[in-house]
């Protein structure tokens, strides 16, 4: 199949899951996937529409020692390419397709960063090294990490789609236990650390292990890494420290911060409630939890005007 030929019309954003070749297509909020014929600059391996309604293709792009690079690019242009993962030379077919499945269950080519020079120059995780630590005895093992709820979240081997194992973050007891992505985990503690620093220290001990996928796992940590949407712990812990020494109202922090509203009598107050979501204080909607999660340049916003202090105090990074 040739890739220029013309497909019907994608769904917009967000896109559903990636459809692998001779599965259906037709289903509405599912991406269509091409055959993996030499394109300008790689092999595409989907299509997809992003959220501002512009097609993309993601690609896989030849790198050092036979490894590959999966790249989100734009489809007409070929510009505006952003590193999805960079996978090693032992990696099957399959695993690049897992990869590319994670990335566009919630593909937003800004969580992405930019495609440089160097990178089809350098070995596979150069850039995980700086994150990743020695895995100390115990410290990913059933007495490791544990969940508000008491639930163990640990690194396990689970079935990929491809012969080989996939290594991922999972939720529960050995043999009970669910798949879940670096940024459930990393939300459900309300911390970056120890979990970025484990994942990274696992990827790299097993990149060249040809009996275990670290690529889905790579695809996680990378989005999470680059995504600006960041925990919002750092800006509740400090806006409900000031509020209890009765420094300032959430009436006020939501008015410093250009959110108001209008009573009855026209009596303007704080939008408290828009707030309290961003602070992960109350859910979006009713029957959810509250989000552990705010977008970067709205904590700015909240630290800065309504509460005084620099968006660093608060950063979790």
């Amino acid at each position: 199949m040739s890739t220029t030929a013309v497909s019907p019309p994608l769904p917009r954003h967000p896109a559903g899951t990636f459809t692998r070749r001779g599965e259906s297509a037709g289903q509405p909020g599912r991406v269509k996937a091409r055959e993996r014929t030499p394109a300008a600059g790689g092999h595409v391996i989907a299509r997809h529409v992003d959220r501002g309604g512009r097609r993309r293709e993601v690609v896989l792009l030849a790198g050092v020692a036979g490894s590959r690079l999966l790249v989100d690019r734009d489809e007409s242009t070929m510009t505006d390419r952003r590193l999805i993962a960079h996978l090693a030379a032992d990696e099957p077919p399959a695993s690049a397709e897992a990869a590319c499945r994670a990335y566009l269950s919630d593909p937003d080519p800004a969580g992405c960063r930019r495609v440089r020079g160097d990178d089809l120059r350098i070995a596979p995780y150069a850039e995980l090294e700086a994150m990743a630590e020695p895995l100390a005895p115990g410290a990913n093992g059933p007495d490791g990490l544990i969940g508000p709820d008491g639930e163990e979240l640990a690194l396990r081997l689970i079935p990929g789609c491809s012969a080989i194992p996939h290594l991922r973050w999972c939720a529960g007891a050995a043999g009970k236990c669910r798949p879940c992505s670096v940024r459930e985990v990393v939300g459900r503690l309300q911390c970056y650390e120890p979990v970025r620093a484990i994942t990274a220290s696992a990827i790299l001990s097993r990149w060249e292990d040809r009996e275990v996928s670290v690529a889905t796992l790579t695809v996680e940590l990378q989005r999470l890494v680059g995504s600006r949407t960041v925990l919002n712990r750092g800006l509740r812990e400090r806006a409900l420290a000031l509020v209890a020494r009765g420094e300032v109202s959430m009436s006020e922090i939501a008015r410093r911060c250009g959110r108001v509203k209008h009573d009855g009598h026209g009596i303007v107050s704080g939008e408290t409630t828009w707030l309290a979501r961003r602070l992960g204080l109350a859910a979006d909607a009713p029957g959810k939890a509250p989000s552990p999660w705010v977008h970067a340049d709205v904590l700015a916003i909240i630290a800065r005007d309504g509460l005084g202090v620099s968006p660093r105090e608060v950063e979790l990074g």
